[in-house]
């Protein structure tokens, strides 16, 4: 899509929330929350975890994951979902898209 007077690679600039790092932030962060509940209910390896979520491999997952949520996803799964950190797609832009999650525990 082209907006007028604004070439490709221009549209989304200085918009904050638009830019290409923007959204692969956000897929990532929808792929990290796409974790949650295969942590909680599934004796699925990290690695298996990993790549059903669409990271290369545990460490780069392991990495990313400890990074957003401030824990290991191998500490995050020996929490109840009620005192595990939010998940990052609750808040901000990409509460719309929660609903393509499926739910990690009834309640939350």
């Amino acid at each position: 899509m082209a907006l007028v007077g604004v070439r490709a690679e221009q549209h989304g600039r200085g918009v904050a929330g638009c830019g290409p790092d923007d959204e692969e932030d956000q897929l990532e962060r929808l792929r990290l929350a796409r974790a949650e509940p295969l942590l909680w209910l599934s004796n699925l390896s990290l690695r298996a975890i990993a790549v059903q979520c669409g990271f290369a491999d545990a460490y780069h997952f392991s990495r990313r994951f400890r990074a957003v949520y401030g824990m290991p996803p191998s500490a995050f799964r020996t929490v109840p979902p009620e005192s595990a950190p939010p998940s990052p797609i609750t808040n901000g832009a990409l509460s719309a898209l929660q609903a393509l999650v499926p739910p990690s525990h009834p309640g939350r």
